[in-house]
């Protein structure tokens, strides 16, 4: 049993974010009301929030924002690309619908990490150690998952030296109790590709 029939193009709209590219704008043939908390439970989630239902993912090159009655597909190079994408979340939506019983459907609020959030975690001195040129590109990196590595400190400050001081170094405190920083991806789970 299928979920969605379709999603008709409603309209595009110029993209702010990349200039030369566009939002594409649709309208799903059914609510997606009951599935999109199956699909706030696969990987590449950036905020569900379940009392407005809406539901952002981040694709490889833009984002995709789905509402119950409609979808944003962010930095699109044409209208071709726009419709290929649209079947593309058709099939996913299908998908995500027949496997439900797999999932765990998300049932509170949720958003992944920001890089200010994994900057703190790291001993922001800019070591340059990871092949960033500083913590914050670091931070951004693992964010948009460029990286596999750990902190090369692993997880120690060093401590930001008045003129002339000295100390010694002292633990990040993170979640858990771990003391470095690695990527944070979630858990490979295979899903239609958008």
């Amino acid at each position: 049993m299928t979920y969605l029939d379709s999603i008709a193009l409603t309209r595009t709209l110029p993209c702010l974010a990349e200039p030369g590219k566009i939002i594409v704008v649709g309208k799903p043939s059914h609510l997606l009301d009951d599935v999109l908390p199956y699909l706030a439970a696969l990987p590449n989630i950036i905020a569900y929030n379940p009392d407005a239902q809406t539901l952002t993912f981040r694709r490889e090159r833009g984002f995709l924002t789905l509402y119950s009655d409609r979808v944003y597909v962010t930095q699109v190079r044409d209208l071709d690309e726009g419709l290929e994408l649209l079947a593309a979340l058709v099939d996913a939506v299908n998908a995500t619908w027949t496997h439900r019983h797999e999932l765990v459907a998300a049932t509170s609020r949720r958003r992944t990490p920001r890089p200010l959030d994994l900057w703190t975690l790291l001993p922001q001195t800019n070591c340059k150690q990871c092949g960033e040129a500083t913590c914050m590109a670091f931070a951004f990196a693992l964010l948009q998952q460029q990286h596999d590595r750990v902190c090369a400190l692993n997880g120690r400050r060093r401590p930001r030296r008045p003129a002339g001081g000295a100390g010694s170094p002292a633990p990040v405190s993170t979640a858990g109790g771990r003391e470095q920083l690695a990527s944070t991806s979630p858990p490979h789970r295979s899903q239609p590709s958008l």
